[in-house]
């Protein structure tokens, strides 16, 4: 029987850069009127008075360089993805960037993840994770989960990295760290995946 090498899908945003934060502080201090509530409670910035599709231009566009370049890492995530990478090298386990955003800003994440030393051999930008052919990932966005499991993946192969806006999701591995993944993982017994 073949084997193949397993994938594990590495989300970026707000699971290595804290674009989450900036984003909000920068809306704090041009915008206050906007800020009704201190954090957003969901993935989609509830705290700003404002329709998604005008938080996209601000994102995407006046902001893009604050927000994808200048951002900076979780805290202590830099650090205990490392560990987790080391943990997966000595397992033969491929590490696959996998991030949503828009083409225009990626070379912002690529100059970023560079800058910190992380680096992949395999990068997609997409919001079609779940179609990757990854055998697992960690994400924080509740939509790549949702796609996740109702496209069939298994959902505990699919690692949530916690945030203010994704606590109201009930799922079998939330993490707060990559530290976290590698205890999680540890308990299985790992072996290529049959094909």
């Amino acid at each position: 029987m073949k084997t193949r090498q397993v994938r594990f899908g590495i989300d970026v945003d707000g699971c290595l850069r804290d674009i989450f934060t900036v984003f909000n502080d920068l809306m704090k201090k041009n915008h206050p009127e906007l800020v009704i509530k201190p954090e957003p409670d969901r993935y989609n910035m509830n705290n700003i008075d404002l329709p998604l599709p005008e938080k996209i231009k601000l994102w995407n566009g006046i902001y893009a360089k604050e927000i994808f370049a200048d951002s900076p890492p979780m805290p202590g995530a830099i650090e205990s993805f490392f560990r987790f990478q080391k943990w997966a090298l000595e397992r033969d386990i491929k590490l696959v960037c996998a991030t949503k955003q828009t083409l225009e800003n990626a070379h912002y994440t690529f100059d970023w993840l560079h800058r910190h030393g992380i680096h992949f051999s395999e990068y997609h930008i997409t919001g079609d994770k779940h179609k990757l052919n990854l055998d697992y990932i960690i994400d924080d966005a509740p939509n790549h989960y949702e796609d996740w499991v109702s496209c069939g993946n298994k959902e505990q192969n699919f690692f949530l990295m916690s945030g203010v806006y994704n606590e109201y999701m009930d799922v079998t591995n939330r993490v707060k760290s990559y530290d976290d993944v590698i205890k999680i993982l540890n308990k299985k017994k790992w072996q290529k995946v049959n094909v």
